[in-house]
């Protein structure tokens, strides 16, 4: 009888006895193509192709390819460099605790992060000039710049100061009580509000039309680059306040006062002279400071810092007018009666708050080049000089979402890219100490010093505590203190003096809409005196995201608020008792997907973090509908440690929703790789196909019992020069599961293959998506890791070995107790040294050679200090054993005539029972079909009764056996083949009837 046995690729499961014949125990450096056996070949060194030096040991290799060039980036050690033309060099150094995670591009532009920061690299004039994430430190201070500094004649004072206008013939203003304040109800009172409200208005567009301001406004600053993006943009910076301050402008902005005028009664009417105060008319001066920077770093990223500013804070006209009685007042020797009229927005700080939060519109007023901060005087500069109402309107405004962009520095963890995006699964961010919202914190020059010490506290999702952020601050006690500021032109003279302001601290805010507080230390900067502070309560802006705010009152000093120097008092019971975790800036975003802006690696938007349940473990991309009709809609697949879900697009690009597609945990993340249509990871179940919205375990048949070959089969290998290198594979008991369970996964495009790479074994399992089946190879190289290079299947690996040498000279001449001391040694020094290895030194005089790669250092220098007392020579030659990094092509040659050199390969089938389970057979002959030269494929044949134990055929014909295995020796050429397997035999029953 005759059974053909198709060969199908490696089989663990089910169990042998449950198995089809033609399954593969072990199928070595072989391949499925077209349903016949290939062989696979030796990888292409391609190392000095890539211009990579011969003697580098690199620790991350990775290929920056663009349409116009290709250049590789090494990190070796603490150094990160590029091979440009053959040339390599250093362009970037890591700290001695630093290492580097991961590495993409975007255009010209590397990103590297690293286990403490994000690293970034530009490409330019073939060199790469590299820089840490965080941004320049910009500072700008505004300050109140008084227009009464100024010369103007009379009728000018008067328009800037105020006005006044007659009532006449009014017998009285009638006045209605109302919580301890009152409201004009009458006719008179009505018609006097009305005009007051036109003569304000008159006064306003007066001093608009003259750049002027005559109320509060914010500015915000921040970074502008390249593509127009806002970044690091300050939280509003309230200017303005300081005229409201003091004695002489009391406390209001508008001041309305209206006297009884007796000298010009007729006895049944009065006469009202009604005086309108407004602030002094301010315009806005500013301050620069910039930390040292290389502007060659910068210039082609940051294109300008800008000024945005606001329009005035509205607080009158109001048509809820209040009024009450006022003091006596002196006119012409005369004694009046005065009666106050205020907008109730600008009595009550309610709503004059409310007033000061609706503003969140603002318009460019000014930029600046980082060289012009740089090279600018430190003295004050009008930026409003020629600033109207009419024109602020049409500046370009700062839109909302500016300031949602991070202020603080990403650390970026694994990272992949899509659509111009670098996309990170996880990582950090460092919380932004913010840029004050303080003004005039250039002291008067006569003004008593202190050191002000602010911590920001803010609530973190991560940390569940509230963390502080701290900024100190040297700015002058006395806030309402005038100074002179001097402004200058391009031949550094003098061309104005003005009078400026400092501020109040009216108004604080800070850019995390999550702070709730602020702690001020107060300090004397000569030392007198202990430390003295007071909080302030934190609330969000709301209209301008990601902005917190604490407002004070309008003109009104934080030192009058609350006494620094007193105790807590008005203030909640224990609110200093608060759990919080003091300087711990750095916030935990693991659970978030983060995504960069399209073609801008540099700025992480809020809006493109996505917050998943549970911690990100990798990042893959997508290029299969999840169904008909929805390609594209969900393009990022986002691993978790509660499964797999698929990201949806809004029409922005960003990333808005998401949907769950499966429960399946990848427990290797290293191990996620995208392939043409489909994603690869690993789980506790075994190697996952995910494609489209379907999950597919590829390796459910790779579960089963591990295979090492017989040792009646090994022990003839082990005899035959051309296969006996293989034993060390054959031999290998690292289980599937906990292979793949720490690879990682090479793509080899043309060979549709994926090779599944563990650093330090000596082989790789390969799984074909064509025929779906699995193999191994064993390259006799050592491979580390795959490197970006698609289509290419390039892989870095390691030349040279970490071995020592060992021999005993005249051999067999020692007793079995030394033999035996000799393996104990071994076993305490836990060396990879067999029995079977020291037998060879004894007996046969054999040279070992031991692999010290899995061993540790003071593991080899106890055997070594032994060994010599059993006349074990040790030989280490550092020059052989020094480790260089070598770059292998694994991509799968088409054409098979091409001259490379194929592996010689072997087959050992699973058990295989002819058809006939339980019947004891014999077999009479044995042929190997296919197409190959004469003497290149050879056969072992073991078998055996029960399937556990096999025992080598020296010849057929002989004793009946029920189960059988073969194994093939097979030294093919690139174009010879093995086709399937004829097995001639011939049953014995025993039972059966004759």
């Amino acid at each position: 009888m005759i059974e053909r046995i198709q060969l199908r690729g490696i089989s663990r499961s089910p169990s042998d006895r449950m198995s089809a014949d033609g399954g593969c125990a072990e199928s070595l450096n072989v391949y499925i193509d077209s349903a016949e056996l290939a062989p696979s070949f030796i990888p292409e060194d391609v190392t000095k192709s890539l211009g990579l030096p011969d003697g580098l040991q690199a620790d991350k290799v990775f290929v920056h390819k663009t349409a116009n060039y290709e250049n590789v980036i090494v990190v070796a050690g603490k150094s990160v460099a590029v091979v440009v033309d053959g040339s390599y060099e250093e362009f970037a150094a890591l700290d001695t605790d630093e290492s580097v995670i991961d590495i993409t591009s975007i255009g010209n532009t590397l990103v590297i992060s690293t286990n403490k920061q994000t690293l970034f690299a530009l490409y330019k004039n073939k060199k790469y000039l590299a820089f840490e994430g965080g941004f320049p430190k910009v500072r700008l201070d505004f300050v109140n710049v008084d227009e009464l500094a100024h010369t103007y004649d009379a009728d000018e004072l008067v328009a800037h100061n105020g006005t006044s206008f007659k009532l006449e013939g009014l017998s009285s203003i009638e006045l209605g009580v109302e919580e301890n304040a009152y409201r004009v109800e009458t006719e008179h009172g009505k018609q006097l509000l009305t005009k007051v409200c036109e003569e304000y208005q008159k006064l306003l567009d007066y001093n608009a039309k003259r750049g002027a301001f005559s109320a509060p406004l914010f500015l915000m600053y921040g970074i502008r680059l390249y593509d127009g993006s806002i970044v690091n943009l300050s939280s509003p910076v309230m200017i303005g306040s300081a005229f409201y301050y003091g004695e002489a402008k009391k406390d209001l902005p508008v001041n309305i006062r209206v006297l009884k005028d007796i000298a010009t009664t007729d006895g049944r009417a009065f006469d009202y002279t009604v005086n309108i105060d407004v602030c002094n008319p301010f315009k806005v001066g500013v301050y620069k400071f910039i930390e040292d920077i290389d502007l060659t770093l910068w210039k082609d990223i940051i294109s300008s810092v800008d000024v945005f500013i606001s329009p005035t804070v509205n607080f009158f006209p109001d048509r809820n007018i209040r009024a009450k009685w006022g003091e006596k007042e002196e006119l012409a020797g005369l004694e009046y009666d005065t009666i106050i009229l205020d907008p109730a927005n600008a009595l009550d700080e309610a709503k004059r708050e409310e007033s000061i939060t609706s503003v969140a519109t603002f318009n460019l007023i000014k930029s600046y080049t980082l060289q012009e901060i740089k090279d600018a005087k430190q003295e004050m500069e009008v930026i409003t000089e020629d600033l109207t109402q009419e024109k602020l309107a049409i500046r370009e405004p700062l839109y909302s979402s500016a300031n949602e962009i991070s202020h603080g520095d990403v650390s970026l963890q694994k990272m992949t890219t899509f659509n111009g995006k670098v996309i990170s699964a996880g990582g950090s961010q460092m919380l932004s100490r913010g840029l004050h919202s303080l003004n005039g914190l250039h002291a008067h020059q006569d003004a008593e010093e202190y050191s002000y010490s602010f911590k920001y506290y803010v609530g973190t999702q991560s940390s569940g505590e509230l963390v502080s952020i701290s900024e100190n601050i040297v700015l002058g006690g006395q806030y309402i203190e005038p100074k002179i500021g001097q402004s200058y032109n391009q031949q550094g003279q003098v061309v104005s003096v003005v009078e400026c302001m400092s501020e109040p601290f009216t108004w604080l805010s800070f850019p995390d809409s999550r702070c709730t507080m602020v702690e001020i230390l107060k300090r004397r900067s000569d030392g007198i005196g202990g430390a003295s502070y007071v909080h302030v309560f934190m609330k969000p802006h709301p209209l301008i995201p990601n902005v917190s705010y604490g407002y004070l009152g309008l003109g009104t000093a934080l030192k009058e608020v609350v006494d620094f120097d007193a105790d807590m008092a008005g203030y909640p019971e224990g609110m200093i008792e608060f759990d919080r975790k003091d300087e711990s800036r750095k916030e935990d975003l693991t659970n978030k997907v983060i995504a960069s802006k399209s073609d801008n690696p540099f700025v992480y938007p809020a809006k493109g973090r996505i917050t998943m349940d549970s911690k990100v473990l990798s990042l893959a991309i997508a290029t299969t509908a999840l169904s008909q009709g929805q390609f594209g809609q969900f393009p990022l697949y986002v691993f978790t440690e509660d499964g797999v879900w698929a990201m949806e697009t809004a029409a922005d690009g960003s990333f808005v929703t998401s949907k769950p597609l499966s429960r399946d945990v990848c427990i290797n993340p290293e191990s996620i790789t995208s392939i043409d249509n489909a994603v690869i990871f690993v789980t506790a179940k075994g190697v996952m196909l995910l494609q489209g919205s379907q999950v597919a375990n590829i390796s459910p048949y790779m579960n089963g019992r591990h295979y090492t070959i017989e040792d009646s089969a090994k022990a003839r290998i082990e005899r035959m020069d051309f296969f006996c290198n293989l034993i060390p594979v054959l031999t290998d008991s690292t289980h599937f599961l906990a292979f793949v369970k720490e690879s990682t996964i090479a793509y080899d495009y043309p060979g549709q293959r994926l090779v599944f790479i563990k650093k330090d074994e000596k082989y790789q399992y390969v799984y074909k998506l064509d025929t779906q089946t699995w193999h191994k190879v064993a390259y006799g190289i050592d491979l580390l890791t795959p490197i970006n290079s698609y289509p290419e299947c390039l892989v870095q690996g390691e030349d040279g070995r970490h071995t020592i040498s060992l021999y005993i000279d005249d051999a067999g001449s020692y007793d079995s107790q030394t033999f035996e001391d000799l393996i104990r040694l071994a076993q305490q020094c836990r060396l990879p040294l067999s029995e079977d290895q020291i037998y060879s030194m004894f007996y046969n005089g054999r040279t070992v050679i031991i692999d010290l790669t899995k061993v540790p250092l003071s593991n080899v220098e106890c055997f070594i200090d032994e060994a010599l007392l059993y006349n074990v020579s040790v030989t280490y030659d550092e020059e052989e054993n020094s480790l260089r990094t070598r770059i292998y092509d694994l991509s799968t040659i088409l054409d098979a005539a091409e001259s490379k050199t194929p592996m010689r390969g072997l087959i050992a089938t699973r058990p295989f029972d002819l058809g006939m389970p339980d019947v004891l057979k014999s077999i009479k002959d044995i042929r190997i079909r296919g197409q190959y030269a004469k003497g290149a494929v050879q056969f072992m044949l073991l078998a055996s009764m029960d399937g556990i134990r096999f025992h080598y055929l020296n010849s057929l014909r002989g004793k009946s056996w029920k189960l059988f295995r073969i194994i093939i020796l097979a030294d093919l050429s690139p174009t010879e083949r093995i086709s399937w397997i004829d097995v001639d035999f011939e049953p014995r029953f025993q039972n059966r009837l004759r």
